[in-house]
Protein backbone atom coordinates (compact mmCIF):
# COMPACT_ATOMS: atom_id res chain seq x y z
CA UNK A 1 0.00 0.00 0.00
CA UNK A 2 2.80 2.22 -0.84
CA UNK A 3 3.10 5.29 -3.24
CA UNK A 4 5.95 6.24 -5.50
CA UNK A 5 5.90 9.50 -3.90
CA UNK A 6 4.75 11.79 -1.84
CA UNK A 7 1.34 13.75 -2.71
CA UNK A 8 0.03 16.95 -1.41
CA UNK A 9 -3.84 17.45 -1.12
CA UNK A 10 -5.18 20.65 0.03
CA UNK A 11 -8.96 20.90 1.82
CA UNK A 12 -10.90 24.09 2.97
CA UNK A 13 -11.67 23.85 6.18
CA UNK A 14 -15.64 25.05 5.72
CA UNK A 15 -16.49 25.34 9.44
CA UNK A 16 -15.92 24.42 12.94
CA UNK A 17 -14.09 25.52 16.44
CA UNK A 18 -11.28 24.82 17.92
CA UNK A 19 -9.95 25.78 21.38
CA UNK A 20 -6.53 27.56 21.34
CA UNK A 21 -4.80 24.52 22.73
CA UNK A 22 -6.35 22.32 20.20
CA UNK A 23 -7.32 20.20 23.13
CA UNK A 24 -10.99 20.65 22.17
CA UNK A 25 -13.32 21.37 18.93
CA UNK A 26 -14.13 20.20 15.33
CA UNK A 27 -13.06 21.35 11.83
CA UNK A 28 -14.75 20.33 8.90
CA UNK A 29 -13.46 20.55 5.39
CA UNK A 30 -14.89 20.15 2.03
CA UNK A 31 -13.78 18.76 -1.05
CA UNK A 32 -12.48 14.90 -0.87
CA UNK A 33 -10.54 12.67 -2.87
CA UNK A 34 -10.62 9.56 -4.90
CA UNK A 35 -8.69 6.72 -4.60
CA UNK A 36 -8.29 4.16 -7.98
CA UNK A 37 -6.94 0.62 -8.58
CA UNK A 38 -7.11 -0.23 -12.02
CA UNK A 39 -7.82 -3.73 -12.02
CA UNK A 40 -9.74 -6.85 -13.76
CA UNK A 41 -12.75 -7.72 -13.85
CA UNK A 42 -13.34 -4.33 -11.84
CA UNK A 43 -11.31 -1.18 -10.68
CA UNK A 44 -11.98 -0.76 -6.76
CA UNK A 45 -12.70 2.75 -5.80
CA UNK A 46 -12.91 4.75 -2.59
CA UNK A 47 -14.30 8.48 -2.37
CA UNK A 48 -13.04 10.27 1.04
CA UNK A 49 -15.42 13.33 0.97
CA UNK A 50 -16.22 16.60 3.65
CA UNK A 51 -13.82 15.18 6.35
CA UNK A 52 -13.81 16.11 9.51
CA UNK A 53 -11.02 17.04 12.05
CA UNK A 54 -12.40 16.08 16.19
CA UNK A 55 -9.77 17.71 17.70
CA UNK A 56 -10.73 16.21 22.11
CA UNK A 57 -10.38 12.37 19.86
CA UNK A 58 -8.04 12.88 17.94
CA UNK A 59 -9.24 11.66 15.12
CA UNK A 60 -9.93 12.67 11.34
CA UNK A 61 -13.17 11.24 9.63
CA UNK A 62 -14.61 10.94 6.07
CA UNK A 63 -18.03 10.69 4.32
CA UNK A 64 -16.94 7.47 2.68
CA UNK A 65 -18.12 5.78 -0.89
CA UNK A 66 -17.17 2.66 -1.87
CA UNK A 67 -17.62 1.50 -5.48
CA UNK A 68 -18.55 0.03 -7.81
CA UNK A 69 -21.68 -1.46 -6.84
CA UNK A 70 -22.04 -4.28 -6.30
CA UNK A 71 -19.65 -5.60 -5.32
CA UNK A 72 -19.51 -2.85 -2.77
CA UNK A 73 -21.77 -0.96 -1.18
CA UNK A 74 -21.40 2.91 -2.57
CA UNK A 75 -22.42 5.30 -0.14
CA UNK A 76 -20.96 3.63 3.15
CA UNK A 77 -21.93 7.32 5.54
CA UNK A 78 -19.20 8.79 7.55
CA UNK A 79 -16.23 7.01 9.63
CA UNK A 80 -12.64 8.02 11.11
CA UNK A 81 -10.19 6.84 8.91
CA UNK A 82 -7.41 8.02 11.53
CA UNK A 83 -5.55 9.36 14.79
CA UNK A 84 -4.13 12.48 14.49
CA UNK A 85 -1.28 13.17 16.39
CA UNK A 86 -0.20 16.77 17.21
CA UNK A 87 3.70 16.21 17.00
CA UNK A 88 4.39 20.02 17.74
CA UNK A 89 3.37 22.61 20.06
CA UNK A 90 0.36 24.24 18.50
CA UNK A 91 0.74 28.09 18.45
CA UNK A 92 -1.97 30.05 19.14
CA UNK A 93 -1.63 33.76 18.17
CA UNK A 94 -4.33 36.25 20.56
CA UNK A 95 -3.11 39.65 18.72
CA UNK A 96 -3.81 37.81 14.77
CA UNK A 97 -6.35 35.87 16.17
CA UNK A 98 -4.90 32.57 14.64
CA UNK A 99 -4.47 28.92 15.79
CA UNK A 100 -1.59 26.92 13.57
CA UNK A 101 -0.92 23.49 13.70
CA UNK A 102 2.28 22.36 11.91
CA UNK A 103 2.93 18.18 10.92
CA UNK A 104 0.51 16.22 13.09
CA UNK A 105 0.53 13.16 12.00
CA UNK A 106 -2.64 10.81 10.41
CA UNK A 107 -1.90 7.30 11.19
CA UNK A 108 -4.89 4.65 10.04
CA UNK A 109 -7.53 3.20 12.65
CA UNK A 110 -7.76 -0.98 12.19
CA UNK A 111 -11.20 -0.56 11.00
CA UNK A 112 -10.20 1.29 8.31
CA UNK A 113 -7.34 -0.39 7.63
CA UNK A 114 -9.83 -3.70 7.39
CA UNK A 115 -11.73 -1.49 4.64
CA UNK A 116 -9.18 -0.54 2.61
CA UNK A 117 -8.06 -4.43 2.54
CA UNK A 118 -11.18 -5.35 1.54
CA UNK A 119 -11.47 -2.89 -1.11
CA UNK A 120 -7.72 -2.60 -2.55
CA UNK A 121 -6.65 -6.08 -2.02
CA UNK A 122 -8.73 -7.47 -4.28
CA UNK A 123 -9.82 -9.43 -6.96
CA UNK A 124 -7.75 -12.45 -6.12
CA UNK A 125 -5.65 -13.59 -6.23
CA UNK A 126 -4.44 -11.96 -3.05
CA UNK A 127 -1.94 -9.61 -3.20
CA UNK A 128 1.71 -10.35 -0.89
CA UNK A 129 0.89 -9.40 3.13
CA UNK A 130 3.47 -6.65 2.50
CA UNK A 131 0.85 -4.65 0.34
CA UNK A 132 -1.75 -4.67 3.08
CA UNK A 133 -2.38 -1.69 5.26
CA UNK A 134 -2.60 -1.93 8.81
CA UNK A 135 -2.91 -0.35 12.34
CA UNK A 136 -0.71 2.84 12.75
CA UNK A 137 0.31 3.24 8.95
CA UNK A 138 1.07 6.77 8.22
CA UNK A 139 -1.26 8.52 6.22
CA UNK A 140 0.32 11.78 6.07
CA UNK A 141 0.94 15.24 8.11
CA UNK A 142 -2.05 17.89 8.14
CA UNK A 143 -0.94 21.70 8.28
CA UNK A 144 -3.65 24.32 9.03
CA UNK A 145 -4.02 27.80 10.34
CA UNK A 146 -6.95 28.72 11.54
CA UNK A 147 -8.35 32.51 11.73
CA UNK A 148 -10.86 32.89 14.53
CA UNK A 149 -13.59 35.47 14.33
Amino acid sequence: ATKPGPTSLQFPIAGGSLAPDAGEGALQTSGGVQILKKAEPFSPTLKLVNGQIDFKAKTIGFEFEIGPTPPFPGVAGRSVLADVVLRSPVAADPIKRTIAIVDAEARLQAAAASTLNDVFNQPPPAPPSSSNFVLGDPLGTLSMTVQAQ
